[in-house]
């Protein structure tokens, strides 16, 4: 293996079939993982994201509303945003549930079958750039051998 002319090689080809094989494992394991827990706790939404909206809406709550009426107003606020997107995702998004990590998978796959498609080839450069300077160095020698092969062959 020596240059870039092994990136377009034969073994390029099985390392591209390994590599997707590999991203559906990972998609497999994410997929069932994703399913048991949906299965056993039900879908909720990431209290991060929802938080973060609902400081975004409290900001705004605040510069409209007076002082002495803020505290109250934000309270109330906060309890109908909770009970609004419980509802929201009781209604919507529990009847497609079990789809759920069907459609994390498939957002996930294309985006890693891309990205590694894009990277398959630092490694290759690397190993040529490298191998050849461990020679240069010193560090290891190139050594020929012969060994007795047996081949059957069909007369």
């Amino acid at each position: 293996m020596s240059g870039l002319g092994s990136l377009c090689g034969p073994s390029s080809e099985g390392q591209n079939i390994l590599l997707i094989v590999l991203i559906l494992v990972i998609c497999g394991s994410l997929y069932f993982g994703c399913a048991a827990h949906i299965e056993q706790e039900g879908f909720t939404p990431p209290q991060f994201y929802i938080k973060m909206f609902m400081e975004q809406m409290e900001k705004q709550i605040e510069a409209r509303v007076p002082a002495k009426e803020r505290q109250e107003v934000i309270t109330q606020f906060r309890k109908e945003f909770q009970r609004t997107v419980d509802e929201f995702f009781e209604s919507t998004v529990k009847p497609y549930e079990k789809y759920i990590p069907l459609a994390i998978i498939a957002v996930l796959f294309m985006p890693l079958v891309t990205v590694t498609r894009l990277l398959v080839w630092v490694p290759t450069l690397l190993m040529s750039i490298i191998f050849p300077l461990l020679k240069v160095l010193g560090v290891v020698k190139l050594t020929s051998e012969s060994r007795e092969v047996q081949r059957l062959v069909i007369s």
